[in-house]
């Protein structure tokens, strides 16, 4: 696609979120209400929600940081678009079928190469040492497409497989769901080396997950020798263009820059993962528009997250990030940050409970007042954290911000919990609700208030 069509394509994104928003998500200054309201906040996850499957350079995706922009230029912040490019791959049909009845629901593992069309059939079997001319089925520990994950893969093809089914144990995941494993396939893993934006060479072979539900079906395919057909349709797009939302607010001198991110885009709905932290995103970039000064305000937001973190990689190399020695504090809203817990039952399904995810907040500062301002909020001696099962803070970051510290940014915020529907077409807006959420955003407002007043 050429630039021009790549910009035609984001127009009419941007008019498409216009027509479908209400006011109130399009334009905050005309509800007049408290941005830290429960109820605005869930209404902003709803509203995420409601655009569809977030991955990265979609309809959805475009819909998503088109809205993002237009409620940061609505609170009059200087917003501007970073373009980068990725491989991507969209499925049109993804199954497995046993014995030509049984259909099970699966999904692709990125990098995904297909199937011929209509499918390909074969035997299935557990034995990598004994996989030429079948079917792996690969009970897999980890949720990410780790090191370990891809040496499996290629052992099996390179054994003679012809596909390759995943099933996710209790390990990485709770849920008997498919799961979308994030594409973390690194050009390198050597400690204090630039993870850079990863490697984004298909798999030889077609691979495919399927729920921990289906797991004693495909075993009964194994024992009774039952043919097995995968389907992994689709077609990839080389250089598929997605942006970074980048919105600024001129209220400080440069050294005194808060730098506030979050991403945007992931596997599926996304309610709990993505919608809680951009909810509150927004609400505090509407609280910095009206409520504060003497400091210089960015907002960026991030798709291609599920892509080896994509967004954040382009963002830190361009000409448009503060430098490292500007950035007063670089915070962080990542996976999850707030939601409620589950419980597994006998037959391995989720019940939601009425209490948070336990958490910890960690962080990466040395900074007195940072710290202060953290203990003051975050300890589990304030009721407030305490009924958000905030069990203290962790000296220790993840996602984005791992590679934010390796290009040099060293005062950094991580908030980030857990969530048992996680990267699962369970993680819905029920995951979280405005009474989660509206005490965690005002403890981060109550936070970045305190650093703010001790400048």
């Amino acid at each position: 696609m050429t630039k021009k069509s790549n910009f035609a394509a984001l127009v009419v994104a941007v008019g498409a979120a216009l027509m479908c928003a209400p006011a109130a998500h399009a334009d905050p200054s005309r509800t007049g209400r408290d941005p830290f309201s429960g109820d605005k906040l869930y209404g902003d996850v709803l509203f995420y929600s409601s655009l569809g499957e977030h991955r990265t350079a979609t309809v959805t995706d475009y819909a998503t940081e088109s809205w993002l922009a237009i409620r940061l230029k609505a609170l009059g912040f200087k917003v501007e678009l970073l373009p980068f490019s990725t491989n991507q791959f969209y499925p049109t049909e993804t199954s497995v079928t046993i014995d030509s009845k049984a259909r099970i629901q699966a999904f692709p593992v990125w990098w995904p190469t297909t199937t011929k069309s209509g499918g390909q059939t074969g035997k299935l079997t557990t034995d990598l040492t004994n996989v030429s001319g079948k079917i792996y089925l690969y009970d897999n520990p980890s949720g990410t497409v780790t090191q370990t994950v891809q040496n499996t893969i290629k052992s099996a093809a390179a054994n003679g497989a012809t596909g390759v089914i995943v099933v996710l144990t209790a390990a990485a995941t709770p849920s008997q769901e498919f799961f979308g494993q994030n594409a973390q396939q690194l050009i390198s893993y050597a400690p204090g080396t630039d993870p850079g934006a990863g490697d984004q060479t298909p798999w030889t072979i077609p691979v495919v997950t399927v729920g921990r539900v289906d797991r004693p079906a495909l075993q009964n395919a194994i024992d009774k020798a039952l043919d097995v057909k995968i389907r992994s349709e689709g077609f990839t797009k080389a250089g598929a263009v997605s942006n970074v939302v980048i919105g600024t607010l001129d209220r400080g001198p440069a050294d005194k820059t808060l730098l506030v991110s979050t991403p945007s885009s992931g596997w599926f709905e996304d309610s709990g993962e993505r919608g809680t932290g951009v909810a509150v995103w927004l609400a505090l970039a509407e609280w910095a528009a009206k409520e504060t000064s003497g400091v210089k305000w960015v907002f960026m937001s991030s798709s291609g997250h599920e892509l080896n973190f994509r967004g954040t990689n382009a963002y830190l190399k361009s000409s448009l990030i503060p430098k490292q020695e500007d950035v007063y504090l670089w915070t962080h809203l990542g996976a999850d940050l707030i939601t409620y817990d589950y419980t597994q039952n006998a037959d391995g399904t989720l019940t939601r409970t009425n209490q948070p995810v336990k958490q910890s907040i960690k962080y990466n500062t040395s900074n007195p007042l940072v710290l202060e301002a953290l203990n003051d909020s975050f300890l589990p001696t304030n009721p407030q954290a305490q009924a958000l099962n905030i069990t203290g803070l962790q000296n220790a970051i993840g996602g984005d911000l791992t590679y934010a510290k390796f290009h040099g940014y060293s005062e950094l915020l991580y908030f980030a919990g857990g969530n048992p529907t996680f990267h699962t077409h369970q993680d819905t807006p029920e995951t979280s609700s405005p009474q989660l959420l509206e005490p965690m955003a005002r403890l981060i407002k109550s936070t970045l208030q305190q650093i703010i007043s001790g400048l």
